[in-house]
């Protein structure tokens, strides 16, 4: 991808044809941080499994893909969905005057050969301007704390880091 050329970049809607590329840009996207593959079977087979029910279909819900208009290719992608859907916990813990004026950032990941050309940013964009149409009043999103490069674009942003959960992980979750 040109460094100079990111009006060859379109955003769009999902469509069903674009799930096996989706997938593919979540792998290479988190690829250097090198997470066990069967983390991401685990997202491939919770909201990814129908993306159309879990997030076209919701309302104030919605996933877009950013597209090299040079090759048809996916380099890019985000979603959103309300709190109580995207961050359950979270969502748990918020006052509850709050809770349903706060969407939850899904799934944002760059191709590594198109990232730092603007993608990530117009994706980012998209979603921003989509939560303000949308009543929103805040984004949250859960990232992991050693993934310094997503951290720095988010804080770019600004995003403020909240609190640090920690989680175990349940092997029996993990297939």
């Amino acid at each position: 991808m040109s460094t100079s050329d990111i009006s060859s970049i379109i955003i769009r809607s999902y469509q069903p044809s674009d799930l096996s590329a989706c997938k593919a840009t979540i792998l290479d996207g988190h690829r250097e941080y090198d997470y066990d593959l069967r983390f991401f079977n685990q997202i491939f087979q919770a909201d990814m499994a129908d993306i159309e029910k879990n997030y076209l279909q919701v309302p104030n819900a919605y996933w877009w893909v950013a597209v090299s208009t040079d090759d048809n290719r996916i380099v890019g992608q985000v979603a959103v969905q309300p709190l109580r859907l995207g961050d359950p916990i979270y969502y748990e813990r918020t006052p509850s005057e709050e809770r349903d004026e706060i969407c939850e950032l899904r799934r944002m990941s760059v191709a590594p050969d198109s990232q730092k050309h603007g993608v990530g940013s117009r994706l980012l964009t998209t979603l921003l301007n989509f939560a303000r149409e949308h009543g929103y009043r805040k984004v949250h999103l859960t990232t992991l704390t050693h993934m310094n490069k997503a951290c720095a674009f988010y804080e770019k942003y600004g995003f403020v880091k909240g609190d640090i959960d920690r989680f175990p992980i349940d092997e029996s979750n993990i297939e």
